[in-house]
């Protein structure tokens, strides 16, 4: 797993989806049901975000990441949120 929300259900590997289906008491299934695009999502992950204190990245964040290290990212996966790396 990366540190960031998956785009849709494929992305998650099975064992990870039952391992925390498991922990949360939720069949496995609900996973591949979840609306992916919907806003039940973007409130989702606001609600994880504000509950361990992130934010999504901005254009203002990956630059000065840039800035510092030298490089965008340590993997340099573009952020389809961003734009960018992440």
């Amino acid at each position: 797993m990366e540190a960031r929300f998956p785009e849709d259900a494929g992305e998650t590997p099975g064992p990870t989806v039952s391992y925390v289906a498991q922990q949360v008491e939720v069949p496995a299934e609900e996973w591949a049901a979840y609306d992916w695009a919907g806003r039940a999502i973007k409130r989702h992950r606001m609600e994880i975000r504000g509950a361990f204190g992130f934010r999504e990245c901005t254009e203002e964040d990956l630059a000065g990441r840039s800035r510092r290290s030298g490089s965008p990212t340590p993997t340099g996966v573009p952020c389809p949120r961003c734009s960018g790396p992440t």
